[in-house]
C-alpha cells in the first residue's frame, strides 16, 4: 500500500491540482459575474409629484417629479402663484380678508416651500392651485381658507416624506448589495491565488516527471 502511494503520489496530486485549478477557474468566473451585475445595481426610485385629492379635504381628512426645465421654474412658480391669487380673490369678503392678500400669499407661499428643491417647489404650487380651483367652486359659508391650506401642506408634505423614505430605503438595499459586490471580488482575486498556485504545482510535477524521465 505504501508503495503504491509512493509510486503513485505524484499523479494523484497532479490530478487533485488539475481539479482544484479548473474548479478556480469557474468560481472566479462565477463570482466575478455576480460582483459585477452586483456593482451595476442602481437606486432607481425617484421622488415623483405628490397628488392630493380634494375629495378628502371635503370628506374631512385632516392629515396630509415634475418634469419642467430647470430654467422655467422660477417663471412657472410666478404664473400659477398669481393664478391661485386670482382664485382666492373671487371668494366673498366674509370668507377670506383680501387686504393686502397679494403680498401675504407670496410670503405664505415661500414659506412653505422654501425646504423643498425647487422641481418640488413648483409641483406643491401645482397642486395648490388645482386644489383651490375646486375649492372655490365649492365654496360656501363654511368654507375655511386656512384649514384648506394648513390641511394641503401637511398632506402633500406627508406624501413628499413617504418617497424619501422609500428612496432611503432603496438606497440602503443598493449599498449592500454594493458591498456584497465588493466581497465578491475579494473572493474572485483569492480565487486568482488559488488558480495561480495549482498552475504551479502542475508545472512542479511536469518538471519532477521529466527529471525523472
Amino acid at each position: 500500500m505504501y508503495r503504491f502511494i509512493e509510486k503513485n503520489f505524484f499523479g494523484l496530486a497532479k490530478l487533485i491540482a488539475f481539479i482544484v485549478a479548473i474548479g478556480s477557474v469557474v468560481a472566479i468566473v462565477m463570482s466575478g459575474l455576480m460582483a459585477f451585475e452586483k456593482l451595476q445595481a442602481t437606486n432607481n426610485v425617484r421622488i415623483s409629484t405628490p397628488i392630493i385629492d380634494y375629495q378628502e379635504y371635503k370628506n374631512g381628512a385632516l392629515v396630509i417629479e415634475n418634469k419642467a426645465e430647470p430654467g422655467i421654474f422660477a417663471k412657472s412658480i410666478e404664473e400659477e402663484t398669481d393664478e391661485i391669487i386670482k382664485n382666492l380673490g373671487t371668494l366673498s369678503d366674509e370668507i377670506i380678508n383680501k387686504d393686502n392678500m397679494k403680498t401675504k400669499v407670496k410670503v405664505l407661499l415661500k414659506l412653505k416651500t422654501e425646504k423643498y428643491p425647487e422641481n418640488i417647489q413648483l409641483a406643491y404650487i401645482s397642486s395648490l392651485n388645482r386644489l383651490i380651483k375646486q375649492l372655490v367652486a365649492d365654496a360656501n359659508d363654511n368654507t375655511n381658507v386656512d384649514e384648506f391650506l394648513s390641511w394641503h401642506d401637511l398632506q402633500f408634505a406627508k406624501s413628499y416624506d413617504d418617497q424619501i423614505d422609500i428612496q432611503k430605503n432603496e438606497q440602503k438595499r443598493i449599498d449592500q448589495i454594493h458591498t456584497e459586490g465588493k466581497e465578491l471580488i475579494i473572493l474572485t482575486i483569492a480565487g486568482l491565488g488559488f488558480f495561480a498556485l495549482f498552475i504551479m504545482m502542475l508545472v512542479l510535477f511536469r518538471i519532477e516527471h521529466n527529471t525523472r524521465s
